[in-house]
């Protein structure tokens, strides 16, 4: 199964694991799954780094590549499309 962990679920898995609801934790620890963090929360978390909303005890990329390899955590990337899916159907011109 697919699951697209959030950024609060990123960075539990690497800092605060007791954070982590046991059904969260199920999902991530079953080997069947496929894990998928978007580029968005990416972003968002450097974005907070640099404003100083967010300490790491890493910097940013090497937490990342140090989770993707433990977690083998794939990066979902966005396209305008999913943005515009995002709007009701009444509004889409496509």
């Amino acid at each position: 199964m697919n699951f697209l962990i959030d950024t609060h679920v990123f960075l539990w898995m690497a800092a605060e694991p007791e954070k982590l609801s046991v059904k969260a934790e199920k999902c991530i620890m079953n080997a069947e799954n496929a894990l998928y963090l978007s580029i968005v929360s990416l972003w968002e978390m450097q974005i907070k780094t640099q404003l100083g909303k967010l300490a790491l005890d890493v910097p940013l990329d090497e937490l990342w590549y140090k989770q993707q390899t433990q977690s083998n955590i794939l990066l979902l990337l966005t396209k305008e499309e999913h943005v515009w899916e995002l709007a009701p159907t009444t509004q889409r011109s496509f």
